[in-house]
């Protein structure tokens, strides 16, 4: 299912939320997670959501959302660097079933 407003086309969507989706501008690793050979880019947004915090979510080339910071943060900055740390940790992690 596509999500509304986050192709920066000036819609809302209807998460429930006041979210202004920002990306990183400058900082090329802190948008992109992995590019597919058909150059098809997954990336990072930062945001500010209705509350005043910033977050962060992983969305894949099709606008699903993969994953999400679960929690606010103070400033971008803070937000940012919690990114970062996922995309640089995320390479060494394993797949564990839990049964």
């Amino acid at each position: 299912m596509p999500l509304e407003g986050l192709a920066g086309d000036g819609s809302t969507g209807d998460s429930g939320t006041d979210e202004t989706p920002v990306t990183a501008e400058g900082d090329d690793t802190a948008e992109t997670d992995e590019t597919s050979e058909t150059g098809r880019t997954s990336r990072f947004e930062v945001y500010e959501d209705r509350g005043g915090e910033w977050r962060w979510r992983l969305v894949h080339w099709n606008g699903n959302i993969v994953a999400d910071s679960g929690e606010g943060y103070a400033s971008r900055s803070n937000a940012e660097r919690a990114a970062r740390s996922v995309m640089r940790i995320a390479p060494n992690a394993t797949i564990e079933r839990l049964e």
